[in-house]
């Protein structure tokens, strides 16, 4: 995110409130909200392949259109998008009167394909600093000059440095709050600055969205500072409601790192030696945690959903004290970047029975959240009603034995291929203990033996891994004609959800 294919030439602050224009395509993550007549009332920010982010008040509606990779909307030689908006979440703390907590976020009903002229911005982490003085810019298509009767068609950037809010109520006195940011004045002006449309700041070689064009002087007053919604302030309700959406497959943490698709590509050799398990490429299964006791002890595996979650068995008994390692792909080595993170919650599903081995799921929530990186981030979850179909080859991973009889642990991670098996299928091994909250794997011939405790069961959808299966139970003996049995995810969505809003 944030790092443009096409260059960005700003010429500092020389010609601000008249505007200047920009390269083309040098905003990739800029859009044009337009109704249906394709007229342009505000602009936006991808923030991903699914998701943009504008300004509350501009009230978008679902029957609006999101047009990204536009530059001149005189033009019809571009490679436009024309996207669908599938649904509008306007913060509910928006108040019009004060334009306090001014920010909507818009599900693309289709997400936008990003390309050199199309693509997302970063977002700042909740307590990323963007101290005053700082030259930002801010770019659309509003007016160029307050007289002016039309708006430009080719998009518009000015360069501002950022103002204290101290510094801002000088001008605006106490309108201003802490959900906005303020830049410009001091002889220049975001007056081009469109409604909703973005305020970027550099953050370690990155373009990250600091500000929402939210208000400011009427009369584009070059003495007086524009306004924006403060993105930092907003996170944590952004986060709350993309986790809304975490089900489709996408996590908003101010990352460029989507869901379930791995740096490092895994490589799988199918199905030829599974009972025994293969060793995984390091870091080509990001999501895989190992969950330790405080002396180091590896006693069960589990899956990074998120910078902040970990879903794991309950039967693995996690306890606050335990600590969950992320970013480690061989227990005996020292020289692995991996995270040591402490638990801040355990919750375990409150229908957890340990004698059927019903709803055997966990939701970890992390003290601090992982930094996502090459080898760590998030596997996607499932939506409800996703089917994984019999037959289906999908891959476990974990520490667990690689035959029945070792003696220990392989110290590096180890990987399977395997066939989910119908639930019918599954009971010719295992009789009614099989019921729809689970899902089986493996079996004719081959095994999840190596499969860990907690650990997951992925199998890929629209090119993305997502998790189908947390490992539960099976065979004692490893055996290679009985499937292994594995908490059925999907079933565990409404719940999984609940959880996440709530803390």
């Amino acid at each position: 995110c944030g790092v443009p294919a096409i260059h960005p030439v700003l010429s500092g602050l020389s010609r601000i409130v008249n505007g200047e224009e920009a390269v083309p395509g040098s905003w990739p993550w800029q859009v044009s909200l337009q109704d249906r007549t394709g007229f342009h009332f505000c602009g936006g920010s991808l923030i991903s392949e699914d998701w943009v982010v504008t300004a509350a008040h501009c009230s978008v509606r679902t029957s609006h259109l999101v047009v990204a990779g536009e530059f001149n909307q005189g033009s019809d030689a571009e490679d436009i998008q024309v996207l669908k908006i599938a649904k509008v979440f306007k913060n509910p703390r928006y108040n019009p009167f004060t334009n306090s907590n001014d920010i909507t976020l818009l599900k693309l009903a289709t997400p936008a394909r990003f390309s050199k002229t199309v693509s997302a911005v970063c977002l700042p982490s909740a307590n990323d600093d963007f101290p005053a003085g700082t030259l930002c810019a801010t770019t659309g298509w509003g007016l160029t000059k307050h007289t002016n009767a039309n708006t430009p068609d080719r998009l518009q950037q000015a360069t501002l440095p950022l103002l204290s809010n101290t510094d801002c109520k000088k001008y605006w006195g106490s309108k201003i709050t802490k959900s906005m940011v303020c830049a410009g004045a001091s002889g220049v002006s975001s007056c081009m600055g469109d409604s909703g449309g973005p305020l970027v700041c550099q953050k370690d070689g990155a373009w990250t969205l600091v500000g929402i064009v939210s208000w400011g002087s009427g009369t584009c007053s070059t003495s007086s500072p524009g306004v924006y919604a403060r993105v930092t302030a907003l996170i944590p309700w952004s986060r709350t409601m993309a986790l809304l959406w975490v089900v489709l497959g996408f996590f908003l943490f101010g990352s460029s790192f989507g869901c379930g698709v791995p740096t490092i590509d895994p490589v799988l050799s199918g199905l030829s030696r599974i009972v025994n398990g293969e060793d995984a490429v390091p870091g080509s299964w990001p999501w895989q945690v190992s969950l330790q006791t405080s002396s180091g002890f590896h006693f069960c595996g589990g899956s990074l959903i998120s910078a902040d979650w970990v879903v794991t068995a309950a039967h693995c008994g996690v306890r606050k004290s335990h600590l969950v390692v992320a970013g480690v792909s061989d227990h005996g080595s020292e020289e692995e970047a991996v995270q040591v993170l402490r638990i801040a919650e355990v919750f375990e599903h409150p229908l957890w029975d340990l004698r059927t081995v019903q709803n055997d799921i966990a939701l970890l929530k992390l003290a601090t959240p992982v930094s996502l990186s090459r080898t760590v981030s998030a596997v996607c979850l499932p939506s409800a009603n996703a089917s994984f179909p019999a037959g289906s080859l999908c891959t476990t991973t974990g520490w667990g034995k690689t035959r029945y009889n070792a003696l220990k642990t392989p110290d590096k991670l180890q990987q399977a291929t395997l066939p989910i098996v119908s639930n019918a299928d599954c009971r010719k091994y295992w009789g009614s203990k099989i019921t729809d909250v689970m899902i089986c794997a493996g079996a004719s011939g081959v095994s999840s033996c190596m499969g860990d405790s907690g650990g997951p069961l992925v199998c890929q959808k629209d090119g993305a891994w997502t998790l189908v299966g947390i490992v539960s139970w099976g065979s004692g003996r490893c055996g290679p004609f009985s499937p292994g049995v594995y908490t059925r995810v999907t079933k565990f969505i409404p719940w999984v959800l609940e959880v996440l809003e709530a803390n």
